[in-house]
């Protein structure tokens, strides 16, 4: 009895020791049994990974007050992959991009992504040691045309101005001759769209010079329009850059009335009034990023 009493007591005090040495060094070792002193997590293997909690960009919104450092798999976030909570939102490790040409760089708090650029685009580094592309006018833009206005800082969205490598027609009508189209007359730089816009929804008439912009498709972009007699007139001052112009005139999408509209010789960079059913005159659009 009193053998079996000393037994018990020493089992007891052997599970209290080892409690204590597990509770000093609380570390677990999956597949080795040495896990390092560093890690209160040691896993080792070379046929396996580790594998996080996969969720939906809906679910993981619905992870209440989620800790700083949590770790999720987004299965259809874009771009999908690890996400960490900062102790304020939610930052895809990396930022890796998902785009040929996209780059990282460390912002001072987090890992950020920078789109990849276009050809003869260079990149900067500010003083706050952010990278960005300094585009000049004459190089590529991003749709494969010639930057030829560039207003010095990005407002309503855009900065640089780029031109289709060709033209798009080399003889159409503007369209809508004898009808006053309203809100297309616009002249200034940065009215092309709205001008351009407002032509096809206002004009249904097929292959006008408006409408051959707007359904432009080049190297994957959408955004063309015809310009505005001013954005017309300043492409004229980089035409040597621009390069591929006819010594014909081509179509604003500035109106001057119902029978008119504003036009542009690039041999001596005249603006002219063509009539709407002028039928030879050229066409080259235009984009704003």
């Amino acid at each position: 009895m009193i053998i079996n009493k000393l037994f018990t007591m020493r089992i007891f005090l052997w599970l209290i020791n080892l409690l204590s040495i597990l509770t000093i060094h609380a570390q677990v070792g999956i597949g080795t049994e040495r896990p390092h002193p560093s890690a209160a997590l040691d896993i080792t293997s070379t046929t396996k990974g580790l594998l996080p909690p996969r969720m939906t960009r809906e679910q993981v919104s619905f992870i209440e007050k989620p800790a700083g450092g949590l770790l999720v798999y987004c299965t259809d976030c874009k771009p999908k992959g690890l996400y960490n909570y900062d102790g304020t939102d939610w930052y895809l490790l990396g930022n890796k991009g998902d785009e040929i040409g996209d780059m990282q760089y460390w912002s001072g708090t987090r890992w950020s992504r920078i789109p990849g650029g276009a050809a003869t685009w260079i990149l900067t580094m500010s003083e706050a040691g952010i990278p960005s592309w300094n585009i000049a006018v004459g190089s590529r833009g991003p749709a494969g045309g010639i930057v030829f206005y560039d207003k010095g800082a990005y407002s309503n969205g855009w900065r640089y101005m780029e031109a289709a490598p060709n033209d798009q027609s080399t003889g159409s009508l503007w369209g809508c001759y004898g009808t006053s189209i309203p809100g297309v007359f616009g002249t200034a730089i940065g009215s092309g769209q709205a001008n351009t816009t407002s032509i096809v929804n206002g004009c249904s008439d097929a292959g006008i010079a408006a409408r051959i912009c707007d359904d432009l498709v080049l190297n994957g972009y959408t955004d063309w329009f015809l310009p505005s007699i001013d954005e017309l007139r300043w492409m004229t001052t980089e035409k040597y850059l621009i390069k591929s112009f006819s010594s014909y005139g081509y179509w604003s999408s500035s109106q001057i009335n119902a029978q008119n509209a504003w036009g542009l010789f690039f041999n001596t960079g005249g603006s002219v009034f063509f009539e709407k059913n002028d039928g030879v005159v050229h066409v080259r659009a235009i984009r704003v990023f």
